[in-house]
């Protein structure tokens, strides 16, 4: 068998986002979000960047229950997650991202009466892209954001340029 084994890296620059897609759908009397981000490693020599104490963090909204978390490395095959908790809705994971393409997938409810909700989304890192996505029969509304059109019954949202720190509601 062979086997690639990569040195750790703890440099936090040693990966980039790339995307961000958010997906909404109304289920009853909540409303499930799934929050995927499209990281890259193009580390030279090739290294993983991995730390015990967090080397992924994202930010849940004020509300959020139910959370869990996946990520994937080049092979695309999704491991659940423990998470760790940085106090005040940020969490972290500690994943070994090897190079190549990587991802992380948070899943999550938040109360949806009336058929409505707020949120409040942080970025924590800078993206070329942010996506939202909502079932064609939902209305969204988000600064920043412009309409791509729909597709297989769902309308498209995308805001380019999120640098750090970037909170949108």
């Amino acid at each position: 068998a062979d086997i690639t084994v990569y040195e750790p890296s703890s440099d936090p620059k040693t990966v980039q986002l790339n995307t961000r897609v958010v997906m909404f759908q109304p289920n009853g009397a909540n409303l499930l979000v799934v929050d995927e981000y499209g990281l890259e490693n193009k580390s030279q020599p090739p290294v993983a960047l991995y730390n015990a104490n967090g080397d992924f963090e994202f930010e849940l909204p004020e509300g959020a229950q139910n959370s869990q978390v996946s990520s994937w490395g080049p092979s695309k095959m999704p491991v659940n997650q423990g998470t760790i908790n940085k106090g005040k809705g940020k969490f972290a994971i500690a994943y070994a991202f090897q190079p190549g393409d990587n991802g992380v997938r948070v899943t999550y409810q938040v109360p949806y009466a009336s058929n409505k909700a707020t949120l409040k989304l942080a970025s924590a890192q800078g993206a070329e892209r942010v996506g939202l996505i909502v079932p064609a029969t939902v209305q969204i509304q988000s600064a920043g954001f412009m309409p791509q059109g729909q597709e297989q019954g769902f309308s498209l949202y995308a805001r380019d340029a999120v640098s750090a720190g970037t909170t949108f509601e």
